[in-house]
């Protein structure tokens, strides 16, 4: 019965689906102060010290189980605090749902030209790569532009990368490759170019360097 009883106050106390609950016995807990065995002792020992004559009087069903409520409920005040412990451990908060990161750009990479020296004039290649989060399967678009050193700016140029499969493998991280930037050169100068992705999202990359140093005759003379 007790550990029934044990189990129901545990059942109450917290919300089994969400919490981790354990009913032990601590024996290393403070003791009721009386209990059964105690409560038998003093009846023997009331019982050898009275009269033989002395007849107690007898006791109806009602009374007998009366007695019986009586008895569990002292047993509840006195010892269910010393006898049960109900550990709650890390009751966890309703979790939120789960945001997904939508479409983006989350890298873009110009890689620089190496300098140069020699007949002018000379055209410089930059390549682009850009990582895209792709959250599911599907086509999806972006947008970027370049910048130069002197202010200049290309139009926008887009890609439109397309990835079937399985809900399984996403999301996804995309290495794309652009067509690299081109930039002719006729003088002797210096500066830099980078890559912004303007769609969906705004990222530029690292500015990529540049140094051209012309000398002797110019190409093709």
């Amino acid at each position: 019965m007790f550990r029934h009883l044990a189990l129901a106050v545990a059942a109450v106390v917290a919300e089994p689906k969400r919490c981790t609950i354990s009913v032990s016995w601590f024996r290393g807990q403070t003791r009721p102060r009386r209990h059964r065995n105690h409560v038998s002792r003093v009846m023997r020992r009331d019982a050898s010290s009275s009269p033989s004559t002395t007849r107690r009087p007898s006791r109806s069903p009602q009374s007998s189980t009366s007695r019986q409520v009586d008895m569990v409920l002292t047993w509840i005040r006195r010892c269910a605090p010393a006898l049960v412990i109900v550990s709650i451990g890390a009751c966890s908060a309703p979790s939120a749902p789960t945001q997904t990161q939508p479409f983006a750009v989350v890298q873009i990479s110009v890689v620089g030209a190496a300098s140069y020296a020699g007949a002018c004039p000379v055209t410089l290649h930059f390549p682009l790569t850009l990582k895209l989060h792709l959250p599911q399967a599907g086509t999806y678009t972006y947008a970027y532009l370049w910048e130069r050193s002197d202010g200049s700016k290309s139009s926008p140029m887009t890609g439109a990368p397309s990835l079937t499969g399985s809900a399984a493998v996403f999301p996804v991280d995309m290495n794309v490759s652009e067509t690299p930037y081109t930039l002719t050169i006729s003088d002797t100068s210096t500066g830099w170019v980078k890559a912004v992705a303007v769609e969906p999202n705004n990222i530029a990359s690292a500015q990529a360097s540049f140094s051209v140093t012309c000398t002797g005759n110019p190409q093709g003379g």
